[in-house]
């Protein structure tokens, strides 16, 4: 297959990503709603465990590191709904997990932007 060939192919895949990883935010901002009713903590390391968990056991063939760098921003993004509904800043500092809250207080916050 010529070299043009697969890079096309490859926007592609691209493009589907970028749809699920939208879809994917969508969830998230509907969890954190969720989250903010109920006042539950936004990290819940059981939660991730389980969905490691199960890319393991489904046998799927994926970076770990891609996989935790999504949960991460789409727990970020969390935070962030969580912070524009008008929780207090210390609660919500108080409810980030060490790697979250290093990022959050030096303003690294990256963020993936749901489609209009």
């Amino acid at each position: 297959m010529a070299l043009e060939d697969v890079r096309k192919q490859i926007n592609q895949v691209d493009d589907e990503l970028l749809e699920l990883l939208d879809k994917r935010l969508a969830c998230s901002r509907q969890v954190a709603a969720n989250k903010i009713v109920t006042q539950d903590y936004i990290f819940k390391p059981e939660r991730e465990k389980q969905i490691y968990d199960r890319i393991i056991a489904d046998g799927k063939i994926v970076s770990m590191s891609v996989m935790k760098s999504i949960i991460r921003n789409s727990r970020q993004f969390q935070y962030e709904i969580y912070v524009d509904e008008g929780k207090e800043h210390k609660e919500f500092i108080n409810s980030l997990d060490e790697h979250t809250k290093q990022i959050f207080e030096t303003g690294g916050i990256l963020k993936l932007k749901l489609k209009a």
